[in-house]
Order: structure tokens, then sequence, then C-alpha cells
């Protein structure tokens, strides 16, 4: 048996939102269903992390603390894999 490769098509625009929002909503869904599972309302659960983090001037303020790093790190890492040249470290 041999495996070939075969160049797929690029995805649409329409494809790519359609396969984000499903994986997000199938995220949210699982994270949900566990939730049910210890006795909580997911839909209050939802409410409160998101009360929490944007409901309040110091919760919005604390998101952007946290989010500066996370970002600057992103960034960082997709222009070293954009342009080939990282180094994990390992001897040898």
């Amino acid at each position: 048996m041999r495996i070939a490769f075969v160049k797929r098509e690029k995805a649409g625009f329409r494809r790519m939102i359609a396969v984000r929002t499903t994986a997000m909503l199938l995220a949210l869904a699982s994270v949900g269903m566990i939730f049910w599972f210890y006795g909580a309302d997911p839909v209050e659960v939802y409410r409160e992390i998101f009360l929490g983090a944007f409901g309040t001037k110091t919760g919005v303020s604390e998101v952007i603390v946290k989010l500066i790093p996370l970002l600057l790190c992103g960034v960082g890492l997709s222009l070293v894999f954009k342009g080939q040249i990282w180094n994990i470290g390992a001897e040898g």
C-alpha cells in the first residue's frame, strides 16, 4: 500500500469561519457538560466568567495586563516560526 500526498484546495473564507465557530461552540459545549456533571449551571458559570473579566474597569484592566505578555510572546514566536529560525536549546 502506497501513501500519496495530495495538495488540497485552499479553504474559502466562509469555510474557515465556519470551522473556527464550530470548534469554539464544541469547546464551550464540552466544558459546559463538565460543569453540568459537577452540578453547576453552565450558562451561569459562563456568565460569571464573562462578568468577572469584563464587568468592571478593574476586570478589564486585569485582562489587559495578562494579555500583553501573551500577545508579545505570540507575535515573537510567529515571526520566528515564519522565518524558520528557532532553537530548542538541545546540545548536539
